[in-house]
């Protein structure tokens, strides 16, 4: 019988005695071939901790969580759908990436 972890555990990062936090440590797989799918990873790296995408949330439910206002169906055709997007689209979607964190960026600064 395996023994159950608390909710808590799963989701937020260990604390260390010494009060440092220890993010959880994900797999490392090799980038997709699609540029705006390595975009959206790229994204998320640039992240703090708390803003990135926890292992069970959907790409939906983390956009939302974090206030992320950038059309997703982009995205979600090229990964699923493997639908071709015109350079336009792509450019859009990065733009709004790249805008994000800037804004995030300017919030973060005194």
């Amino acid at each position: 019988m395996r023994e159950a972890v608390p909710t808590d555990e799963r989701i937020h990062p260990n604390q260390n005695s010494d009060g440092t936090i220890e993010e959880p440590k994900r797999p490392v797989h090799p980038l997709p071939d699609s540029p705006l799918r390595q975009h959206l990873i790229q994204f998320e790296q640039a992240l703090p901790p708390q803003q990135r995408r926890r292992p069970f949330e959907t790409l939906s439910a983390w956009a939302r969580r974090i206030q992320l206002d950038a059309s997703l169906l982009s995205y979600l055709e090229i990964r699923y759908d493997q639908v071709e997007i015109t350079p336009q689209r792509e450019e859009v979607f990065k733009q709004q990436l790249d805008a994000y964190l800037l804004r995030l960026e300017k919030e973060s600064t005194p």
